[in-house]
C-alpha cells in the first residue's frame, strides 16, 4: 500500500498542492494497524500570499497497486497568534506570527472501488478517478463549514481535542499522522484522532 500526505496549497490550482511525502507500507496481514507518518511542513513559497492565511485541507490518500481506494481530508486553519493581526491582517503575511490548526475531530472520508486483483471491482463498475481540483473544491467550496472552522476549534478545546497549534515556518518537520484502519477491501475505516507535533 502506497500512502500519501498532500497539502493543498491553493484550492484552484492542484498544480500547487504539494505531496509532503509518499511511503510504501506492507505486505501486511488483514486486520487492523497503526503506524506514524511523518513529514515535513509545506513550502510557503509554493502557497500564493492570498492563500497562506485562512482555511485549507490536508490529505491523506491510500493507493494500491496506483488506484486510490480511500482519501482522509482534514480541514486546516492558518490564523495569526494575535487578535490584533487577525483584524487587521499584513498585506504581506509575516509567516512567524502564523499558526495552524488541523481540525481532526471531523475528517471527510472518501472511498473508491476498485479492482484488488479479483477482477470483480468490488461488485461495482470502477469510476472514473476524480481530480484533485473537483475533490479540493468540495471539501473547500462548502462555506458552512468553513464558517465553523472556530466553532469547531472552540468544541475541541471543550473536549480536551484541540491541536496544539504549531508555527508555520519554512522547514519545520515533526508532522505525525496515527491512522487506526481495516485493510479489507471497502471495509469501514474508523479514523482516531490525529496527533501532531508541530506542522
Amino acid at each position: 500500500l502506497e500512502w500519501k500526505l498532500v497539502y493543498v496549497s491553493s484550492a484552484y490550482n492542484p498544480a500547487l498542492d504539494q505531496t509532503l511525502d509518499s511511503i510504501l507500507v506492507g505486505p501486511i496481514p488483514v486486520g487492523r494497524h497503526q503506524f506514524s507518518f511523518e513529514a515535513n511542513a509545506p513550502d510557503p513559497k509554493i502557497i500564493p500570499n492570498e492563500d497562506i492565511v485562512g482555511v485549507t485541507v490536508v490529505l491523506i490518500q491510500a493507493l494500491y497497486r496506483d488506484k486510490e481506494f480511500i482519501r482522509v481530508g482534514y480541514y486546516v486553519n492558518n490564523e495569526y497568534k494575535t487578535e490584533e493581526l487577525r483584524l487587521e491582517p499584513p498585506a504581506e503575511p509575516l509567516l512567524n506570527e502564523l499558526e495552524r490548526h488541523i481540525i481532526a475531530s471531523d475528517p471527510r472520508v472518501t472511498r473508491f472501488p476498485i479492482d484488488w486483483g479479483d477482477g470483480l471491482l468490488d461488485g461495482c463498475p470502477e469510476p472514473e478517478q476524480p481530480t484533485e481540483d473537483n475533490e479540493e473544491s468540495n471539501l473547500l467550496g462548502n462555506e458552512e463549514q468553513v464558517e465553523n472552522i472556530s466553532q469547531l476549534d472552540q468544541e475541541n478545546e471543550d473536549q480536551n481535542n484541540k491541536l496544539e497549534p504549531s508555527s508555520f515556518c519554512e522547514g519545520q518537520s515533526g508532522v505525525q499522522f496515527i491512522e487506526n484502519t481495516s485493510c479489507m477491501p471497502l471495509h469501514p475505516v474508523q479514523s482516531s484522532n490525529v496527533p501532531v507535533d508541530t506542522f
